[in-house]
């Protein structure tokens, strides 16, 4: 019985480390979706934050049913130049409750999620832009982490594509 409590105690943070980048201090998870035009649009932005943060990683993920071949196909349509996972049973999603693409999860070097939400506010509903965002979430958190200060929002509303779920592949928790 204490095997199966460490187990279920162990198994989150296996998880969270198994996507993880041994040579930088944060992970950014970015829930995407192949077909979701916002995902797209923002392909230019991370490969630039990715680029220019030395200890971030910026990890794409697709929930779903989605083939290595699609997520190939992806990185290079749109020149995507940092990791893309599949994440098929939903388990990165159900973890940090992901419900749309793109949708950020900074975690720092503890696997602590410490921001949550947009990217940055480019887009203020579907379909409507900014010409430019004003306020950039994911690198103001970042930096207050750097800091040693608290990330203040370290939640905002994403803008984007609804995460579709396949409930017979989702990953259930009871």
């Amino acid at each position: 019985m204490k095997f199966f409590k460490l187990l279920w105690v162990l198994t989150p943070l296996i998880y969270s480390f198994e996507y993880r980048s041994e040579d930088k201090s944060y992970t950014a998870y970015i829930f995407m979706g192949l077909e979701c035009p916002i995902s797209q649009k923002y392909i230019p932005t991370l490969n630039e934050i990715a680029d220019s943060q030395t200890d971030l990683a910026i990890i794409g993920v697709f929930s779903g049913a989605i083939t290595d071949q699609e997520i190939a196909k992806f990185k290079a349509q749109f020149g995507v130049e940092f990791e893309l996972v599949s994440d098929v049973h939903y388990k990165l999603a159900d973890r940090y409750k992901a419900s749309v693409t793109p949708e950020v999860f900074l975690i720092d070097a503890f696997g602590a999620l410490r921001y949550s939400g947009a990217i940055d506010n480019w887009f203020v509903s579907l379909g409507r832009n900014r010409f430019k965002p004003s306020e950039f979430y994911l690198l103001d958190a970042l930096a207050a982490i750097r800091k040693g200060n608290e990330v203040d929002p370290d939640r905002t509303l994403p803008i984007g594509c609804f995460l579709e779920r396949n409930k017979a592949m989702s990953h259930e928790h009871h």
